[in-house]
């Protein structure tokens, strides 16, 4: 399998994959109502995923800090970009692509993906 984070696209969604978790009892931060508080890839990266970046080629990658449910929201992406097809791209349409512009480029793909990028929602989910 390719190294690049171009994703594999499944029903209009970009399927990615997530790394395991860092600390299996992570819980998503919440606001003061006790309601898990929204994360966008502006913001808040260091409450959901940690880079482990490495020196070699294509063995950085980003390890979730919270556990959700199926189909929770990971966060909202809003520093894309419209790019081309490149290694950091993820595909959005037969023949549009985006820059993630953030730490979320370090997700992992795989052909099992436990994390689906929806594009039409600009949204992670797991």
């Amino acid at each position: 399998m390719s190294p690049s984070v171009e994703s594999q696209t499944l029903n209009g969604q970009a399927q990615l994959s997530q790394t395991k978790s860092l600390n299996g009892n992570g819980n998503a931060p919440t606001n003061e109502k006790n309601q898990v508080k929204i994360a966008t890839d502006a913001e808040d990266l260091k409450d959901r995923l940690f880079v482990e970046r490495s020196e070699k080629a294509f063995a950085s990658r980003s390890i979730s800090l919270i556990n959700l449910p199926p189909n929770s929201l990971f966060l909202k992406i809003t520093l894309a970009t419209p790019s081309t097809k490149a290694y950091t791209s993820v595909q959005t349409g037969p023949d549009s692509h985006i820059e993630l512009n953030s730490d979320i480029v370090f997700i992992n793909h795989s052909c099992q993906p436990s994390l689906v990028f929806d594009m039409d929602k600009m949204e992670v989910r797991f």
